[in-house]
């Protein structure tokens, strides 16, 4: 009989000790279904009270405005100024996207240089000579307020279009029109100031952007 050579004994995986087998404290099971409910009605709940809260503020901005608008309908004519005008300033204001004295120095600047170049379109008309006079003048003089446009005081384009066809509505009557367009922005940003003031008493919460772009 030949001699058996002896069997290779292979080695065994380590068995895991029940410590290795208890589950991770960062793995994580799914949730149930009922709790992935609960979630998804407090998100909504959530979602509810910013809508809420975000109609307060527009409310407060409402009765702010309207407020005084209705005032500045029915003083305007007492002090010799324009209503329409006054409620251009107003909408420019607004339309710049500034808030508070940024936006009312952005405004001011750019619709009292809009009366400005509509002056000078009414000038160059009647040098020139209608009709062509009057086509020439206003291509030139729009190509330079678009222009206009890359200085920093003057970056609201729209503002100096205002001025400027708001001058031909009042029929060059530029003193009325300034001290409208004037008392127009401040009309907006007493607005704005008025809006604010009266959000929180009717407890609307301020928003993290609207207050960023505020202290800005």
């Amino acid at each position: 009989m030949s001699p058996r050579s002896p069997k290779l004994a292979l080695p065994r995986a380590p068995t895991p000790s029940p410590a290795s087998q208890t589950p991770s404290p960062h793995s994580r099971r799914p949730r149930p279904a009922s709790l992935r409910v609960a979630a998804s009605r407090r998100g909504h709940r959530a979602t509810q009270r910013k809508k809420h809260s975000v109609n307060r503020s527009l409310l407060a901005a409402a009765i702010a405005t309207g407020i005084l608008c209705g005032l500045w309908a029915g003083l305007a004519p007492l002090v010799g100024l324009s209503i329409w005008a006054g409620f251009a300033g107003c909408t420019a204001f607004f339309a710049s996207g500034k808030p508070g004295l940024k936006g009312v120095g952005l405004t001011l600047a750019t619709t009292i240089v809009g009366v400005g170049t509509a002056l000078v379109m009414i000038w160059l008309g009647d040098i020139i000579g209608a009709p062509a006079g009057t086509g020439i003048a206003v291509g030139l003089i729009v190509a330079v307020i678009v222009l206009m446009g890359s200085v920093p005081w003057l970056a609201f384009v729209p503002g100096i279009f205002v001025g400027c066809y708001s001058t031909f509505a009042i029929n060059a009557d530029w003193q009325l029109l300034i001290a409208s367009l004037v008392a127009g922005v401040v009309l907006g940003w007493l607005c704005q100031l008025g809006g604010k003031a009266l959000a929180p008493l009717l407890g609307a919460k301020p928003e993290p952007q609207a207050a960023a772009v505020d202290a800005a």
